[in-house]
C-alpha cells in the first residue's frame, strides 16, 4: 500500500472508540510507518527538484527576494492537495502586507507538484513553491535558505494556513503585530501552550531581531527527523521554544489558557470565541474539519462567522 493511504488507514482506525487496547499499538506502528515512508518520498522529491532548479524554492508569483530584504516580513507556510493556493492564505497574506509585513507564501505540495499563481495577488505578496518534506517548519526553513536576508530583518513573522482570517474589525492584525514588537520579547507568540511542555504555538511566531540567532537559524536549517505528527510537534514546536529558552532568548505571548479562566492543559488556540473577542482575528482551521471531535465546533464557528462577520467559511 502507498505510504499516504497507509498513514490515513492507521489514523482513521485510531479515531475509533471501538479499537481494542491490544490492537492500538499495532495501529500506531502502521501510522508511524506510513508517516516515515511519506517523509522519505517527500524528501526524495524535494532533492530531485533542488537538483533541477538549484534552489530551495521555485518562484510562482511576485518578488520574494525584494520582500525578504525588508525590515518587516511575514513568511506564511501553505499546503493544499491542488495546484491552487488556498484563497484564505492569499487573503491572510494580503492583510499581513497591509499591516506592514509584506508576505512570502511558501506553497508546499506533495512530491513538489506544480503550484498555480493566484489570479489576483495582493500588493506586497509573493508566492514560491517547494515540496512538502517536514511540513510547515520545512517551508520556513526553505524560505530562510533561499532568502538569507530574512535572518537580518528586524521583525519576521513565521505563520501558516492552519488559521483562517482575518475576521472582525480592520486594524486587528496590525495591532497584534505592534503588540508583539512592543512586548520586548525576542520571540512573541499569539498563544502559549502547556501541554507536553511550556511552549509558543507555532502558527504565529514573531521574531524580533532573533531569527538570525545562530542557534535558532541552525535549528531551522537542520531540522531533525520525526516519526509522526506527534513527534514533529515535540521536536519542532516544543523543541524550538525549549532551545530558545536555553539560549537565553525571552519568549512572550498574547494569550494562554489562564487568559480565559481555563486549566493549564487546555489548548488556548481552540478558544475561538475568546480569541476573537480578545482581538485575535483568526480561527484554527482544524475547527472546520470533518473530525468527529470538532463536529459541534464546526457548526458553531460557521454560524458565528456568518452572523457576526457576514463570511461563509464552509
Amino acid at each position: 500500500m502507498p505510504p499516504a493511504p497507509l498513514r490515513r488507514l492507521g489514523e482513521s482506525a485510531l479515531r475509533s472508540k471501538d479499537v481494542d487496547r491490544l490492537l492500538r499499538p499495532a495501529l500506531v506502528r502502521v501510522r508511524a510507518a506510513g508517516w516515515q515512508a511519506t517523509q522519505m518520498a517527500e524528501t526524495a522529491a524535494e532533492a530531485a527538484r533542488r537538483r533541477r532548479t538549484g534552489s530551495a524554492v521555485t518562484t510562482v508569483a511576485g518578488d520574494a527576494a525584494l520582500i525578504a530584504a525588508g525590515e518587516r516580513v511575514a513568511v506564511l507556510a501553505e499546503f493544499s492537495r491542488g495546484a491552487e493556493v488556498r484563497p484564505w492564505a492569499v487573503r491572510m497574506a494580503g492583510a499581513l502586507a497591509a499591516a506592514g509585513y509584506p508576505c512570502i507564501i511558501v506553497a508546499a505540495r506533495s512530491r513538489a507538484a506544480r503550484v498555480e499563481a493566484p489570479a489576483e495577488l495582493p500588493a506586497g505578496v509573493a508566492v514560491v513553491s517547494r515540496g512538502n518534506a517536514r511540513l510547515d517548519f520545512g517551508s520556513w526553513a526553505a524560505a530562510l535558505e533561499a532568502f538569507p536576508t530574512l535572518l537580518e530583518a528586524r521583525h519576521v513573522l513565521l505563520t501558516n494556513d492552519s488559521i483562517i482570517g482575518p475576521l472582525g474589525e480592520e486594524g486587528q492584525v496590525a495591532a497584534l503585530l505592534s503588540r508583539g514588537e512592543a512586548s520586548g520579547a525576542d520571540v512573541f507568540g499569539a498563544t502559549r501552550g502547556l501541554t507536553g511542555s511550556d511552549h509558543l504555538q507555532s502558527f504565529w511566531l514573531q521574531f524580533n531581531g532573533s531569527l538570525g540567532h545562530p542557534a535558532v537559524a541552525g535549528f531551522l536549517a537542520d531540522l531533525p527527523a520525526t516519526t509522526d505528527r506527534s513527534d514533529l510537534n515535540v521536536r519542532y514546536e516544543i523543541g524550538l521554544s525549549t532551545l530558545m529558552r536555553e539560549q537565553g532568548l525571552t519568549l512572550g505571548w498574547a494569550w494562554d489558557a489562564s487568559s480565559f479562566g481555563l486549566p493549564p492543559h487546555y489548548n488556548p488556540s481552540l478558544c475561538w470565541r475568546d480569541l476573537l473577542a480578545a482581538g485575535f482575528p483568526f480561527v484554527k482551521r482544524k475547527l472546520l474539519s470533518d473530525h468527529p471531535r470538532f463536529r459541534e465546533a464546526r457548526r458553531e464557528v460557521l454560524e458565528h462567522a456568518r452572523a457576526h462577520f457576514g463570511v461563509d467559511l464552509a
